[in-house]
């Protein structure tokens, strides 16, 4: 590894991410992480702002099925995701398309965008969320006892300057 550079390899799922930010490598092996039950979807932190020196986040996501999140707009971070397993309807701006294995869509700030998990199964996504800092959000929704409070998720969520867009 050089010049802080970033290493991924996936012998078969998620393998083991090698980093190295300011001399801070991280490893992990599949399974590993920080792992957070927020509204039923389990997410785990794979790399915070903490070890990249506040540049960005990494993280999967498993939905159950008509799990996701629902439509939200950042206003300080971009938003990458990548479909690992299963089937997403995923909305981003005025574009909403079914995206499975290997589908790729990129959010930036100010821009709505939700994804709702439409197989019969759990569905997994990889995430990119920079700059850091929105992980605090996850952390945060994940202590909240059930059932979920709105007003308490939509204070976190400003905080955060995350605007959850109500129906």
């Amino acid at each position: 590894m050089e010049n802080g550079g970033l290493i991924v390899r996936w012998p078969r799922r998620i393998g083991y991410f090698l980093m190295n930010f300011d001399n801070q490598s991280v490893v992990l092996a599949p399974g590993e992480g920080t792992h957070l039950d927020v509204l039923g979807d389990l997410i785990t932190l794979l790399v915070s702002g903490k070890q990249t020196n506040g540049a960005f986040t990494v993280l999967s996501e498993t939905s159950p099925p008509g799990g996701g999140t629902p439509l939200h707009t950042h206003h300080k971070e971009e938003e990458a995701l990548y479909v690992l397993e299963g089937e997403y309807e995923i909305q981003c701006g005025d574009q909403t398309v079914r995206a499975g294995p290997g589908s790729f869509v990129f959010a930036p700030r100010e821009i709505p965008h939700k994804l709702t998990n439409v197989s019969t199964g759990p569905s997994t996504v990889l995430g990119i969320v920079s700059p850091a800092g929105f992980e605090g959000f996850w952390e945060e929704v994940s202590q909240l006892p059930p059932p979920p409070d709105i007003d308490k998720i939509m204070a976190i969520a400003k905080k955060y300057e995350l605007e959850i867009h109500v129906p």
